[in-house]
């Protein structure tokens, strides 16, 4: 976490970085393809110590769960601008689940409580047999 608070690493594209770092052996060990896509227009955006902290730790349970719940043998990180706003996109081809009578564990209420705390809003979209995205934007 001593990178966070190095300001000197506050893009965008450390942080993506970062993330590809935690998350591709966590994924290779499973025979999973973790791969990630970073738009230029927002590459060198800079990110505050809080936001980068709750996004990076956001999208870290959600690759721990997808690799432990998921059955996927892909896992995405698209990044990109939508209205001159960060947008992260963590996406699975596996089983989904339904959202709907899922139990709401903690991951998923931690999840969103690191978005709100950055002002950023979390979307989640799943079904069986569908897969799962988890959407986070500035709102």
């Amino acid at each position: 976490i001593i990178w966070v608070l190095d300001d000197s690493k506050d893009s965008v594209e450390q942080l993506v970085d970062r993330l590809h770092q935690f998350a591709a052996p966590v994924c290779e060990a499973k025979n999973i393809r973790f791969v990630t896509a970073l738009s230029d227009g927002i590459r060198h955006t800079s990110l505050d110590q809080r936001t980068r902290r709750n996004i990076y730790l956001l999208l870290k349970e959600a690759v721990n769960n997808a690799v432990k719940y998921a059955g996927a043998d892909t896992i995405s990180l698209d990044v990109s601008a939508k209205n001159n706003k960060p947008e992260f996109v963590l996406a699975d081809n596996g089983c989904g689940f339904d959202a709907a009578t899922a139990v709401n564990g903690n991951g998923l209420k931690n999840m969103k409580r690191r978005a709100e705390e950055i002002n950023f809003r979390l979307l989640l979209s799943t079904g069986p047999d569908q897969g799962t995205s988890i959407c986070i934007t500035r709102s």
